[in-house]
């Protein structure tokens, strides 16, 4: 009986060949899919540090723009003279806006006709008026130099910087005047009487020197001075820094060092990472039976459209007519009320441009980068080699400016 004769052992060269196409198949599909998951994650990980900054300036603006105007004239709350040669200064066709305004400083509590004051600074007078935070009773001032001053008590520990803006108002909450500080001054570890010199050069609405010697109620110890705050929002990329940024300047000398007030990069206060354009666009309530509108396309929208187009500090030509700036006391139906004189703005629209952290690996070393055409009234596109883009916009309600009377609180 013969041997029945074994079967070889192993594949056949058609089962390998089988074998190895599944595999490749398989890996290379799983190698695609990972490459695609990568290149989600890589969009998704630049859409959300995107998010993350535009949400840091959105906050910091709609926090700061609700408090414009607190406590200050509306004709003085958007400030259109702080490093603004020539106007239209703050409006840009070609390239990102500024947006800049001022509010009085809310940390402060006053009492009046309270008698006897226990509070850590006292003042007022007769009136025996109590101040506790950011507010000050004037001690003296002299109104005939030729650059006036006025002297406080400030409380320990407390400091003024250079540049800073200060409210001085008479009694009664009357006549107001803003005042730009020359220098920085402070109080050690007690109660320090410090003279403020404000800045030589007369300049209204800020450093207001010939109504402050107008009246010699500003000298008179039932005078109050209080703390004024300025935000000048703008885009920058600063000095060191590869990103540009979204940049706050208060006008203070922070560091002590020139220069100062706005142009030493060393105070200024980065607000958030890789904001590349900011438009600013301010609105005014609409009104019917006005022909001559306030902004160039007659939506009731300054910096909408045209332009360069901001609103206007001082008075107004409308239609060969002047009209003088509105005050607290001018009626509502008054056609000084409907002009793009700043004190008739109710709102304010912000739109930012953001680039994405890094260049977008998945379009090649060539792509151009995204392409936005311009938000508001700018002319040309935004575009950043290699970058994605994107954008984020907020609209806030100045109440403030709905003031009808001055206040110290």
């Amino acid at each position: 009986m013969s041997a029945r004769p074994s079967r070889p052992r192993g594949f056949t060269l058609l089962e390998l060949i089988i074998a190895s196409s599944i595999m490749f198949i398989t890996i290379g599909m799983a190698s695609m899919a990972f490459l695609s998951q990568n290149k989600n994650l890589q969009a998704m990980d630049m859409s959300r540090v995107a998010s993350e900054s535009s949400r840091d300036a959105l906050l910091q603006l709609e926090t700061s723009l609700r408090s414009a105007g607190w406590g200050i004239d509306p004709r003085n709350a958007l400030d259109f003279k702080y490093l603004c040669p020539t106007a239209p200064c703050r409006d840009k066709t070609d390239g990102p806006d500024e947006l800049v305004f001022v509010s009085r400083n809310p940390s402060y509590r006053m009492e009046s006709n309270t008698g006897t004051c226990t509070a850590p600074s006292t003042g007022g007078g007769a009136t025996g008026s109590c101040y506790w935070g950011n507010a000050w009773p004037v001690d003296s001032a002299n109104l005939t130099a030729t650059t006036p001053t006025v002297t406080i008590t400030l409380r320990a520990n407390q400091v003024l910087e250079k540049g800073r803006v200060v409210q001085v108002m008479c009694q009664g909450a009357t006549k107001p005047v803003m005042l730009t500080l020359s220098a920085r001054y402070s109080a050690g570890a007690s109660a320090t009487a410090v003279t403020l010199t404000p800045d030589t050069v007369d300049s209204a609405p800020y450093n207001n020197l010939t109504d402050l010697k107008a009246d010699n109620c500003h000298g008179a110890v039932t005078a109050s001075v209080f703390l004024v705050d300025r935000y000048r929002y703008f885009v920058a990329t600063p000095n060191g820094s590869p990103d540009p940024w979204l940049m706050l300047d208060t006008g203070l000398d922070l560091n002590g060092t020139s220069p100062a007030t706005g142009v030493d990069e060393a105070d200024w206060v980065p607000i958030a990472r890789n904001v590349v354009d900011m438009q600013v666009a301010y609105m005014v309530p609409p009104t019917g039976g006005v022909t001559n509108y306030p902004d160039a396309n007659s939506d009731w929208i300054i910096g909408n459209s045209g332009g360069p187009e901001e609103p206007a500090y001082g008075s107004v030509t409308v239609g060969g007519t002047t009209y003088a700036p509105p005050t607290y006391s001018t009626p509502a139906a008054d056609l000084s009320r409907f002009t793009k004189n700043e004190a008739n703005v109710r709102g304010v629209r912000v739109t930012l441009t953001l680039r994405s952290v890094r260049t977008d690996a998945n379009r090649g070393a060539t792509w151009a980068g995204d392409s936005l055409d311009g938000a508001e009234n700018r002319t040309t596109p935004v575009q950043i080699q290699g970058r994605k883009l994107y954008t984020a916009q907020t609209q806030v309600s100045l109440r403030n400016m709905e003031s009808r009377s001055n206040f110290t609180f």
